[in-house]
């Protein structure tokens, strides 16, 4: 059967690693902050959505979360630079990252019960309690 589609730009996941660090080296070089879309950019592909279609691929689940932990890694960086980082913030939210206290009320067993408390009374107990009458 024919290939059918576009072919990929990366054939194996060291190719997409080196492409990776050849990014990086140039975002370190130029000053360029580290995005998602400029690696994208840099690594040739047509959208964020290709760079996870690599992460489905066999071998690159690796190499594609190592690229994106760059990136993640270059907005954490910011959160402690001087100036404004009002703009890290909202991209490490859209990494999963959250700035508010999130509590989870729900108990072991789904509910929103606290687990019922088991007293044991012994036969001594009962006796105590009835000697106090």
């Amino acid at each position: 059967m024919a290939n059918i589609g576009r072919p990929r730009v990366f054939q194996n996941p060291g190719e997409l690693e080196s492409g990776l660090n050849d990014y990086l080296q140039h975002c370190e070089d130029s000053g360029e902050p580290k995005t998602i879309t400029g690696l994208c950019l840099f690594l040739g592909l047509s959208s964020r959505a290709a760079l996870d279609d690599y992460a489905g691929r066999d071998g690159f689940g690796d190499a594609v979360a190592r690229c994106k932990l760059a990136v993640e890694h270059g907005y954490e960086l910011r959160l402690h630079g001087d100036g404004a980082s009002s703009g890290a913030v909202f991209a490490l939210k859209n990494f999963g990252w959250s700035d508010r206290r999130e509590l989870d009320h729900q108990s072991s067993d789904g509910s929103h019960r606290p687990p019922a408390a088991q007293v044991v009374v012994t036969e001594a107990d009962i006796q105590s309690i009835l000697d106090r009458l």
